[in-house]
């Protein structure tokens, strides 16, 4: 039987979206400001619409269907987003900074790296790995609307804590995409005096090379320096006999 025409239609069960930040995660604040409620919130996490990344910070589930290998470095850089969101002295850094940049991590992700000064309340920092340092100015920059070491420091932080490999690897790609310079590094290295890794980060810096393209050619250039091979002339373009070019 059709409804009469003066009849009330039936109100919409849909939620209004909610606007999410570049990282695509959203607060319990946003979600109520947006016309949500704390049951609407619930509903959505059980019926698996919505994923709860950390207490009071969500994601849409369309952006935590992550596959292929890339997919440890979005789950590592969204808990790590999703931290810093409730803690505002939070800087990302290390693994996670790199991640940020789109820089190649030779290293374990199992946690994420934030860098937070002394005397920060870490009530609401669990599950990363925390670092203490006081970080300047020029140190900090905003990736995706938060705020995280700068390339220079975030390559050196991934040398000290994981080795060369890890060092070198990021160092090329960030000089490569232009993320940061020679001389950046250089200054980064300066401020490391003293500090754990150290050796390390110097030799990153020894050996870092734009020219490379992935971090497997980095790292095939450190394998044969450490057999004594002559190092290799990256991306060099080969011709025939007539002056064709051939390959790279």
């Amino acid at each position: 039987m059709s409804s009469s025409a003066g009849s009330s239609a039936r109100p919409s069960r849909r939620r209004p979206a909610v606007p999410t930040d570049s990282g695509g995660l959203f607060g319990r604040l946003d979600a109520l400001a947006g016309g949500w409620t704390d049951d609407a919130l619930a509903h959505a996490v059980a019926s698996g619409r919505t994923v709860r990344i950390k207490r009071g910070v969500f994601a849409l589930a369309t952006e935590c269907g992550d596959r292929g290998p890339d997919a440890l470095r979005q789950a590592n850089l969204r808990l790590a987003r999703a931290t810093a969101r409730l803690c505002t002295r939070a800087v990302l850094s290390h693994a996670s900074s790199a991640i940020a940049y789109d820089l190649p991590t030779v290293c374990a992700l199992d946690r994420p790296c934030l860098t937070v000064p002394a005397g920060t309340a870490l009530r609401r920092l669990s599950q990363v790995h925390l670092h203490r340092a006081t970080l300047a100015a020029q140190d900090v920059t905003s990736v995706g609307g938060l705020p995280a070491t700068g390339p220079a420091r975030t390559v050196l932080a991934l040398a000290r804590e994981h080795g060369v490999d890890a060092g070198v690897a990021a160092a090329d790609a960030a000089l490569h995409l232009g993320r940061t310079s020679l001389t950046a590094l250089e200054h980064a290295l300066g401020q490391c005096a003293g500090w754990p890794g150290r050796a390390a980060a110097g030799k990153t810096v020894r050996l870092c090379d734009g020219r490379a393209e992935s971090a497997l050619e980095s790292l095939s250039r450190l394998r044969l320096a450490r057999f004594a091979v002559p190092p290799p002339e990256p991306q060099v373009e080969l011709g025939d006999e007539w002056g064709r070019f051939v390959g790279r």
